[in-house]
């Protein structure tokens, strides 16, 4: 299944983009006047607000991007996937499902890019619940799910076995069927935990023939591949997306039955 194609916002900072030979400035705008052109550029490659829009160029799609995180690996890849979008000329946001924005106006997107880590055998309640209270949208946009994990790259068992159940559990829980699912490998953030979870992932990681130094981190995410999977999810996927009646407030049509 791996790699197959298978909530009031008060306002949001943006980077205007400004003509050539003029210093970029960053602008807090109210949520009612965010435009929806050209002229936005992100700036946020190391963090981004909540709430955060990204654009570059002519906006093709727009592409929502939901994510619960932990110790912030999870929320890292959100915003790589966001940058790697807005690279492209589609305009992304990002929103964390721990705080959730009530009046999200779900009717502007085509996709929907949802993501979380695997902590104690399952994905973050508030990632099930935003699917659950949203699953209409997600049935109508093309939609994916990126597990992250630190399982997937075991050097002793096959990760990638091990992660897939979890999937195929949240998926049936939730009663969400994405087009697409990633796994990526996620951190081994030491630091961040606090002693009882540094012992207890100190020793998963000797059973799997991982890194054991608690003195420092280790982060095992490859952002090529994240790059490549947002590049071809959403590619692969615009020409219909944009006629799909999500679309329609946007001035498209619904393809024929």
């Amino acid at each position: 299944m791996a790699g197959l194609w298978s909530p009031r916002v008060d306002h949001a900072q943006l980077v205007r983009r400004r003509p050539a030979g003029r210093k970029w400035c960053a602008k807090v705008l109210p949520r009612a006047s965010l435009p929806c052109d050209s002229g936005l550029h992100p700036r946020f490659a190391n963090g981004a607000p909540r709430g955060t829009q990204f654009a570059l160029g002519r906006v093709m799609a727009n592409v929502l991007i939901v994510y619960a995180t932990k110790e912030g690996q999870t929320a890292k890849i959100a915003r790589h996937i966001a940058h790697t979008l807005s690279a492209l000329g589609h305009e992304t946001e990002l929103f964390d499902a721990d705080h959730p924005v009530p009046l999200l106006d779900l009717g502007r997107f085509q996709f929907a890019i949802l993501g979380g880590p695997i902590h104690a055998g399952g994905y973050p309640r508030s990632l099930a619940r935003f699917v659950r209270k949203n699953r209409a949208f997600l049935e109508r946009v093309r939609s994916a799910f990126f597990s992250v994990g630190l399982a997937v790259e075991s050097h002793h068992s096959d990760g990638r076995a091990q992660t897939l159940p979890l999937v195929d559990k949240f998926v049936r829980e939730t009663g969400w069927q994405p087009q697409r699912v990633e796994l990526i490998a996620g951190a081994l953030l030491y630091s961040k935990y606090n002693p009882f979870i540094r012992l207890v992932m100190r020793h998963i990681a000797q059973k799997e023939g991982g890194d054991t130094d608690t003195s420092r981190d280790y982060e095992y995410t490859d952002f090529a591949a994240v790059e490549r999977f947002a590049r071809e999810f959403v590619a692969r996927a615009v020409p219909s997306a944009l006629e799909s009646p999500a679309a329609s407030a946007l001035g498209g049509t619904a393809p024929p039955s």
